[in-house]
């Protein structure tokens, strides 16, 4: 069975997520957290799959140090990123191989089953932020 954790600080989007992904893929066990500090001990370090990462509309940056500490506490985990779109997109450069995936919070539900469904399967995807070319993860 895959394990998925949802990050995300607002707590109706994480329910959101996890309805929408529970319907699709009746077989994964669904983690969440406010924070990756409050990711509870209890997560194995190998079991988590994958990891959906929720930037706040109010700042949607990503801090470097997040990536950091989730790739140190689940490095083979793949991370998708949702958010209404980077600001600060060209931080990613130095993290390219650290996320798999993008999608915006304004996407149909379909996008983000299938983009699922491809890291799941471990196709990464390249994304275009709104403010920049085609950025293609290696």
């Amino acid at each position: 069975m895959e394990n998925i954790l949802i990050i995300d600080r607002q707590p109706m989007l994480r329910l959101g997520m996890r309805v929408i992904i529970g319907a699709h893929f009746q077989t994964l066990s669904i983690h969440e957290a406010a924070s990756i500090s409050k990711v509870s001990e209890s997560l194995d370090k190998p079991a988590i799959s994958v990891i959906l990462l929720g930037l706040d509309c109010e700042s949607d940056t990503l801090d470097p140090e997040d990536l950091i500490s989730i790739k140190k506490r689940f490095p083979k985990s793949r991370l998708i990123i949702y958010a209404d779109q980077i600001q600060h997109w060209r931080a990613l450069f130095k993290f390219p191989k650290s996320i798999a995936a993008f999608v915006s919070k304004k996407a149909h539900e379909n996008e983000l089953i299938c983009c699922l469904k491809s890291v799941m399967n471990g196709v990464r995807q390249d994304w275009k932020p709104a403010d920049g070319p085609l950025l293609e993860i290696q």
